[in-house]
């Protein structure tokens, strides 16, 4: 068995690693309007 330290810092890095992806999709998402809002007005 894990020892509740250890349990801790498993959750603790899956949920840094989840806000990660979770602000990294929505960084791209955006980056993706805004390039895609733009770029027309540029050309």
């Amino acid at each position: 068995m894990l020892s509740n330290q250890e349990l801790t810092l498993v959750s603790g890095g899956a949920i840094k690693w989840t806000i990660g992806i979770v602000l990294g999709a929505i960084g791209a998402f955006l980056a993706g309007v805004l390039d895609g809002y733009l770029r027309p007005k540029c050309n």
